[in-house]
């Protein structure tokens, strides 16, 4: 056994339910395993950084999201797409295109997460 002693001075608690101003800031493509008969799912890894809240505490708190790039779950991305630049996802895309990208999340808890519910355009 190892006796382990972290600093969680800099750690802040996930975002709370609500909506809130978002700013794309990494993607990561990954895929989850196939299991119960269903085939492996390919899907991107969006970690987004809250800003613009009256509450300085809310700024700057990471949200991420899985969004499948196949199958029925993939509608999820071409939600974020559009909203975060304006135009119907076709074919392929850089994720790089949307880091920096600002949008509006809605947060909401499910099963004891956070998950996001919604995304929408800050236009």
């Amino acid at each position: 056994m190892s006796l382990v002693k972290p600093d969680l001075t800099q750690t802040s608690d996930q975002v709370s339910p609500g909506t809130y101003k978002v700013r794309i800031k990494d993607a990561k493509i990954g895929e989850w395993e196939a299991k119960d008969g269903k085939p492996a799912t390919p899907y991107i890894n969006w970690r987004m950084e809250t800003f613009g809240e009256e509450q300085t505490k809310n700024n700057g708190r990471a949200v991420f999201w899985r969004t499948a790039t196949a199958g029925k779950g993939a509608f999820q991305l071409q939600n974020l797409y559009k909203a975060a630049t304006g135009e119907k996802l076709d074919g392929e895309f850089d994720t790089d295109q949307l880091l920096g990208k600002e949008i509006q999340v809605t947060v909401a808890e499910r099963n004891g997460y956070t998950d996001i519910q919604a995304v929408k355009s800050l236009g």
